[in-house]
């Protein structure tokens, strides 16, 4: 019986802890895409070349 009690404890604990992991994700990738469309306002087209934007943003 307490095996049982503490199984459905650990399990509840891990699914908290995957749905805070999986929302600080979420929340890194907007945070890189709001960069990123940040940079592209930054960078003027006419100074550098479309492959060298592509590229700056591959690294």
């Amino acid at each position: 019986m307490i095996k049982k009690i503490k199984t459905k404890d650990t399990l509840k604990k891990r699914i908290e802890l995957a749905d805070a992991a999986q929302d600080k994700i979420t929340n890194q990738k907007k945070s890189w895409s709001q960069k990123r469309k940040n940079m592209e306002a930054d960078i003027n087209e006419e100074t550098y070349s479309f492959e060298f934007i592509d590229f700056i943003f591959k690294i």
